[in-house]
C-alpha cells in the first residue's frame, strides 16, 4: 500500500515483528489521514468544468453540470431533450448555456429511463417550456412504484450513501460519483410525469425531426434510446456510456429492473445502427463510425464475458462469495482505454450477476440454516477471549493494515457490546483507511458514509425519517395508490393489529379508483374488488394517501382538518388509525 492513510500501519506492523513492541504495551494507533486514490482523482477530472459539446451542428451536450449529460437536439422547429439532470438548478444552467447558442424552444423531453439523475431536473425543463411534452418508455410507471414504495427509506439511504451526498467535498469525504461530477444533498429535486409514452421502434416527427425511439433496457428495464438518421447519431442513456467503468450488469443498492443478459442485448442492437456519434447518460461524446464500434464491441466482450464467466463458476459449484472475491478479467483481456472500478466495482458486478441467476442462497448449505447473526457474534466474539480479547484483536488487525478483518470483527464487536467507543473507533478508522485508498468513487462514499453514521456526525433514525420526508411529491403522485397501500401494511402495528378484523374501502376522489382494505389479524390485504360488507369508506386525494402512508401526516389530524373523509363506523376507524 503507498497511501499516506496506512504509512502509520506498515510503521506498527514493523516494529511489532522486530520487537520493539513488546506484547503487553498497548499498540499506539491513530485515525488514517484524508487521502484520495490518484487513479480515482484522474479519473474524475474528466467531468471537472462544465461545458456545452456541439456536434454535427445541430446536437449539443450539456457535460458536467450534473451528473448526467442532457443532449439538446437541434431541429428546425425546436429543441428536443434527452435527460434533464439531477436537480432544477443545474439544469437551468444547462438550458441558459444553451440559450447563448440558439433560441429555438424546448418542443420535446424524453426520459432514457427514470433514475433520478436523469429525470430530477425536469421541473427547470417544465418552467422553461410548460407545453412541451415529457416522453419515456411505456413501462415507466413500474420503476416508479417501486421508488414510491415501503422500501423507499432504505433505498434512499442506499443512494444517497453511492453518491455521497450528505459527505464534505475533498480529501476527508467525496471527490465524485465515478460517473459525474462531486454531488451534494442541496438543491431542487422534481419529477414531471411523463405526458406521452413511446413504444420499441416507434417513428417519431417531433421539431421538424424524424427519429425512432428503441428500447435498449439496461440500467432499468424503461431503458430509451433515440436514432437520428440524419445525423447518424444515436443517443443512448445508460445502456452505454463513454464514462471508463465496467458496464454496470448489477448495483449493490439492487434493483429489480436490472437484467444483465438484456443489457447485452441492448448493446448488440445499438451497434445494429453502426452510429456515426453515440452520446450516453453520462461520460464522453463517441464521434466517428470507428470510435463507436470499437466502444459497442469492448462493452459487449466485457459484459458477456462477465455472465460467462459467473456461469462458469456457477457450473463448477462455486457460491457467491467465491465468485465475487475470485472473478476477474485475465491478464490478455482487453476491455478498452483505462476501464477501472471508478463506479462500480467488478466484484460487486459479479455477485449481483450470480444473485440474478441464482437467488440469494450463496450455493453453501450452511447458509440454509445459518446461527443467528447475534449467535454468530457472540461466538466469534467469544472465540477471541471476549470483548477485550476481540478488541486487541481489532487494533492489531488495524495495525498491520488488515482493515477490511478489522470491520468485520469490530462489527461482532459492536451487536455484542453496541456501546463500545473503542470498537466503533476502530470500525470507523478501517472504513475510513479502505475508502481513501479505494479507486471506487461508490465504495469511498458508501464507506466514508457508514463511518459518518457510526461517529453520530449523521444520525441513522434523523437520516432514514428525513429520507421519506424528503421522498419527490411528484415521484408519490405518479406511483400507483396501490403501492401506498401496501406501504401501510409494512407500518402495521402487528402486535396491536392480532385482534383486529377491519373492512374498509378507499376511493382516490382524484383519480377515480377504489380498493377494499382488511385488517385480517395482524396482515393488511388489499383487493381492486368489492367486499361484501365494509365497515367504513375513506376518501382522500392521492397525494394525502402517499403522505399518511410514510407517516408523514396523521389519519385523526387529516380528518378533523377536512384533508380527508369517513363515512361509516367511526370507532372502526379510530381502531384503524390507531394501528400506525
Amino acid at each position: 500500500m503507498t497511501f499516506k492513510n496506512v504509512k502509520h500501519a506498515i510503521g506498527i506492523a514493523i516494529a511489532v515483528c522486530a520487537g520493539s513492541l513488546s506484547a503487553s504495551e498497548p499498540i499506539r494507533l491513530e485515525p488514517p489521514q484524508p487521502n484520495a486514490n490518484e487513479r480515482l482523482l484522474t479519473h474524475q477530472e474528466r467531468f471537472a468544468e462544465p461545458e456545452i459539446i456541439t456536434v454535427r451542428e445541430n446536437i449539443h451536450v450539456a457535460h458536467g453540470f450534473d451528473m448526467c449529460n442532457m443532449i439538446f437536439v437541434e431541429g428546425p422547429d425546436g429543441l428536443i431533450v434527452m435527460d434533464t439532470g439531477l436537480r432544477e438548478e443545474k439544469a437551468a444552467l444547462a438550458i441558459a448555456a444553451i440559450r447563448e447558442i440558439t433560441d429555438k424552444p424546448i418542443v420535446a423531453v424524453f426520459y432514457s429511463h427514470g433514475h433520478g439523475d436523469h429525470v430530477g431536473g425536469s421541473g427547470a425543463f417544465r418552467n422553461e417550456a410548460p407545453n412541451a411534452d415529457f416522453y419515456a418508455f411505456e413501462n415507466w410507471q413500474r420503476n416508479i412504484n417501486h421508488i414510491a414504495s415501503a422500501v423507499r427509506p432504505a433505498f434512499t439511504l442506499r443512494a444517497v450513501s453511492q453518491l455521497g451526498l450528505l459527505l464534505p467535498e475533498g480529501m476527508a469525504g467525496t471527490v465524485g460519483s465515478g460517473g459525474g461530477p462531486v454531488l451534494r444533498i442541496g438543491g431542487t429535486l422534481s419529477y414531471v410525469v411523463p405526458t406521452k409514452t413511446v413504444s420499441d421502434g416507434e417513428w417519431l416527427e417531433i421539431a421538424g425531426l424524424r427519429f425512432q425511439a428503441i428500447h435498449t433496457p439496461g440500467d432499468l428495464d424503461d431503458g430509451l434510446s433515440l436514432w437520428f438518421p440524419e445525423f447518424e447519431a444515436i443517443l443512448t442513456g445508460d445502456a452505454i456510456t463513454e464514462s471508463f467503468v465496467h458496464v454496470i450488469l448489477a448495483t449493490p443498492r439492487h434493483e429489480p429492473g436490472r437484467d444483465a443478459q438484456g443489457y447485452v442485448e441492448s448493446l448488440t442492437r445499438i451497434g445494429s445502427f453502426d452510429a456515426d456519434v453515440l452520446i450516453g447518460g453520462h461520460g464522453d461524446v463517441v464521434d466517428g463510425r470507428d470510435a463507436v464500434r470499437s466502444l459497442v464491441r469492448s462493452d459487449r466482450r466485457s459484459a458477456q464475458f462477465i455472465i460467462d464467466e459467473v456461469m462458469r463458476r456457477i457450473r463448477q459449484n462455486q457460491t457467491a462469495d467465491q465468485v465475487q472475491a475470485e472473478l476477474a478479467y485475465p491478464d490478455w483481456f482487453s476491455q478498452g482505454a483505462e476501464r477501472g472500478d471508478y463506479y462500480h466495482k467488478l466484484s460487486w458486478i459479479a455477485r449481483g450477476v450470480y444473485n440474478q441467476h441464482m437467488g440469494s442462497f450463496t450455493g453453501d448449505a450452511a447458509t440454509l440454516s445459518p446461527v443467528s447473526p447475534a449467535v454468530r457474534a457472540d461466538r466469534i466474539v467469544a472465540g477471541f477471549d471476549g470483548v477485550d480479547g476481540s478488541v486487541i484483536a481489532i487494533e492489531e488487525a488495524y495495525g498491520a493494515g488488515d482493515f477490511h478483518w478489522a470491520v468485520e470483527l469490530s462489527s461482532y464487536v459492536i451487536a455484542v457490546a453496541p456501546d463500545n467507543d473503542r470498537a466503533r473507533e476502530l470500525k470507523s478508522w478501517s472504513l475510513r483507511s479502505i475508502a481513501y485508498a479505494s479507486e471506487s468513487a461508490n465504495e469511498r462514499n458508501y464507506l466514508l458514509t457508514q463511518a459518518q453514521i457510526l461517529d453520530g456526525a449523521i444520525p441513522l433514525a434523523f437520516l432514514q425519517s428525513a429520507s421519506a420526508r424528503r421522498g419527490l411529491p411528484e415521484y408519490y403522485r405518479a406511483a400507483d395508490a396501490n403501492v401506498f397501500l401496501h406501504t401501510l401494511g409494512a407500518r402495521l402495528n402487528v402486535e396491536a393489529a392480532r385482534e383486529s378484523d377491519i373492512a374498509f374501502k378507499v376511493e382516490v376522489v382524484d383519480r377515480d379508483e377504489a380498493y377494499s382494505v382488511e385488517i385480517d389479524h395482524g396482515v393488511l390485504l388489499t383487493s381492486p374488488y368489492d367486499l361484501q360488507s365494509t365497515d367504513f369508506t375513506i376518501r382522500l386525494e392521492h397525494q394525502e394517501l402517499a403522505n399518511l402512508s410514510e407517516g408523514l401526516s396523521n389519519w385523526d389530524e387529516q380528518l378533523a382538518k377536512g384533508a380527508i373523509s369517513v363515512a361509516g363506523d367511526q370507532a372502526k376507524f379510530a381502531e384503524f388509525a390507531a394501528l400506525f
